[in-house]
């Protein structure tokens, strides 16, 4: 299920990359991570409006990086997505409650860097959004799980050009 949830260039290609991967396609991965048995919830605030093609992708993946990260983690957990459109900046976060992880009943949280994980998701997700002067924070959440969220500037005049061509 990994597999087809990452494509990280060492998998074949996955239907999203074959058609054009970025958040219009949030609501396939949100099922596809629905039948490896995570409960996912989506909300999208603000107006939405076509983000340019990298930073598109970009918020895309990190979302998918942390959904994978979610399963891979805490397989029951409850998540949510969080899109929100603001003015001149996209925001991502990937939050789960950390429920029915097996870390839990040791009272630590598994992270990407954990043995058996090389910690390079979170590493690419904070490369991916560096390169569009963005952030991403990856950490424990208050009250309980896991939280990944993604901040990226969108440039006004690209977003306004895209919005005129489509």
């Amino acid at each position: 299920m990994l597999v087809v949830l990452r494509d990280d260039g060492r998998a074949p290609a996955g239907p999203e990359t074959a058609r054009g991967a970025g958040l219009g396609r949030l609501d396939e991965l949100v099922e596809r991570v629905g039948e490896a048995g995570v409960p996912v919830e989506v909300s999208i605030t603000g107006t939405a409006y076509p983000l340019p093609p990298g930073i598109d992708l970009c918020a895309y993946r990190v979302v998918q990086e942390a959904l994978t990260n979610v399963i891979k983690h805490a397989p029951a957990a409850r998540t949510t997505v969080r899109v929100h459109y603001g003015e001149d900046e996209v925001r991502v976060r990937v939050k789960d409650d950390g429920s029915a992880r097996a870390a839990a009943r040791t009272g630590a949280r598994v992270s990407a860097a954990a043995p058996g994980g090389t910690g390079q998701g979170l590493i690419g997700m904070r490369e991916r959004a560096t390169i569009y002067h963005g952030t991403v924070t990856a950490a424990p959440a208050p009250g309980g799980g896991f939280e990944v969220s993604l901040r990226v500037p969108v440039p006004r005049a690209a977003a306004e050009a895209r919005a005129r061509r489509e």
